[in-house]
């Protein structure tokens, strides 16, 4: 495996995928470049509601070769320079994607035009463990490029990665199909409970991810945001997608 540069990409050089290579949706890769329209792969065009709690959904690539290289490093905290060049060339491929959005007529991207910028949390113990919050520094060079705000509402319940728990959750629920730990809360949830107020709510959000995998992730960090505020529009930002996921239609 290869190593990244200790000072990072410049952003020009950073590969960006064209807009309409992949699914709008889930973020899998297409079998060919199509209008952005038609972004949807075979398995989101036939169940269009699984996925539309997130959308759109905006990535630089496929999570492998030098992209990947350069995300594992950013894990461990090799460098600001590295999570800033990769935020904003991630901002500037969001900008593109909603330019041409915008210019297919689409009005259902215009309230992100002013959403707040939302890292996916790390679980505590590993914030800790590497003292590094890389989400945190996507966000924080995606939304200063996109003119927008950083707004961290959520917490990891969890203290382990979810990595270190699926075995025993999967275990749990072959026993009980019901079981659904909750990986997600809101921050805030105490305080906005006690007095709620209209400009302290959920505002529309661009969640900040660096490899969405299956997408639960993702979908789970959107209900959570949007379970007081059912018409909050949710968004996402991730620097790669992984195709370990066996429903990959290419």
């Amino acid at each position: 495996m290869g190593t990244a540069p200790a000072r990072g990409p410049a952003v020009g050089a950073i590969a960006c995928d064209p807009i309409g290579a992949w699914c709008l949706s889930c973020g899998r890769t297409l079998r060919q470049v199509v209008h952005l329209r038609d972004a949807a792969c075979d398995a989101c065009s036939r169940n269009p509601r699984s996925a539309a709690r997130v959308w759109p959904l905006v990535r630089l690539g496929e999570y492998r070769s030098e992209l990947r290289d350069w995300i594992l490093a950013l894990k461990r905290g090799h460098g600001s320079e590295l999570g800033e060049a990769l935020g904003l060339a991630l901002a500037r491929q969001w900008m593109n994607v909603i330019a041409s959005l915008r210019a297919g007529e689409s009005n259902a991207v215009e309230a992100l035009a002013t959403a707040d910028v939302q890292p996916i949390p790390m679980p505590w113990r590993r914030r800790i463990e590497r003292g590094n919050d890389h989400a945190r520094r996507l966000a924080a060079a995606f939304a200063q490029e996109c003119g927008l705000r950083v707004s961290c509402r959520l917490a990891q319940q969890w203290g382990d990665p979810q990595s270190r728990r699926s075995g025993a959750a999967r275990r749990r629920r072959e026993v009980d199909p019901s079981f659904h730990p909750e990986r997600f809360r809101q921050r805030t949830h105490r305080r906005l409970l006690a007095g709620w107020h209209e400009n302290r709510r959920p505002n529309h959000t661009i969640l900040i991810d660096d490899v969405r995998t299956t997408g639960e992730t993702l979908r789970e960090a959107a209900e959570v945001l949007g379970r007081h505020r059912p018409e909050l529009q949710i968004g996402a930002a991730v620097l790669a997608v992984s195709h370990d996921d066996p429903g990959l239609q290419r």
